[in-house]
């Protein structure tokens, strides 16, 4: 039974249910702590269980944070994007623009900012440090709250890509 729940999780998509609830889904079948140590950590390393929470996050973050300069469909358009110079880019051509790779690394220094940060003397940069910003959020170890939330938009700005 165990076996056939866990397929069925599998093949309907666990990615509608909440992180939370299957944790309680999995821990309501009474396996051993080691066991559902392993199955949680199968479940999350192979993106199965979060994937869909990463995107909601995503956008979520984007259209507080980012809207504002690159609109709410990121294409440069936001209502502050008429101010800027130069203008906010359209984030949803990254990958056409990179021979059709999404340039993950490079767009996760850009978010973050704090290292180009560090680099520039003169302290200039049109967008905000949002290492800075959401360090401040942060009151998790090794900010993790910054990691978390770059990652939550770079796994949005993946899907929004056009060709």
């Amino acid at each position: 039974m165990k076996i056939q729940f866990l397929v069925l999780i599998h093949r309907f998509g666990v990615t509608s249910v909440k992180p939370e609830d299957l944790l309680f889904m999995i821990r309501s079948l009474n396996f051993p702590k080691g066991i559902l140590l392993l199955i949680c950590s199968f479940l999350t390393a192979s993106g199965i269980c979060f994937a869909s929470d990463k995107l909601t996050n995503g956008k979520i973050e984007f259209q507080s944070s980012c809207s504002s300069c690159h609109g709410l469909l990121g294409r440069g358009d936001g209502k502050m994007a008429t101010g800027l110079v130069p203008p906010p880019p359209d984030l949803t051509m990254l990958s056409a623009r990179n021979g059709g790779t999404f340039p993950l690394q490079r767009i996760k220094q850009v978010i973050d900012g704090r290292d180009a940060k560090a680099n520039d003397p003169h302290g200039s940069r049109e967008m905000p440090v949002w290492g800075d910003v959401y360090r401040t959020d942060d009151g998790q170890p090794q900010d993790l709250n910054v990691r978390n939330r770059i990652e939550y938009l770079l796994a949005y700005l993946q899907d929004i890509q056009r060709n």
